[in-house]
């Protein structure tokens, strides 16, 4: 079996000296079945909320949680349509 990729892998939850568990772009972009690209794109228009820590970003789970929800969910089709 080969070895798995690094966007395949999820690190270990990580928590700040605050207290709060912490996150990376990679992780939550992971988790979340999406692009890091998208998570940043999130972060600059405000969606999902992050501190910067010199060139990275932390996110908390309750910041990932709100940006999740806030995610549009997909409408049902009326089955007796077909």
């Amino acid at each position: 079996m080969p070895p798995k990729r690094k966007s395949e892998t999820s690190a270990p939850v990580r928590t700040h000296v605050l207290g709060e568990e912490v996150f990376t772009t990679d992780q939550v972009a992971h988790d979340l079945h999406v692009s890091v690209r998208s998570v940043l794109r999130a972060i600059e228009q405000g969606k999902l909320k992050a501190r910067k820590v010199g060139r990275h970003y932390l996110i908390t789970r309750p910041a990932v949680r709100a940006y999740y929800e806030g995610l549009p969910l997909t409408e049902e089709k009326d089955s007796s349509d077909t």
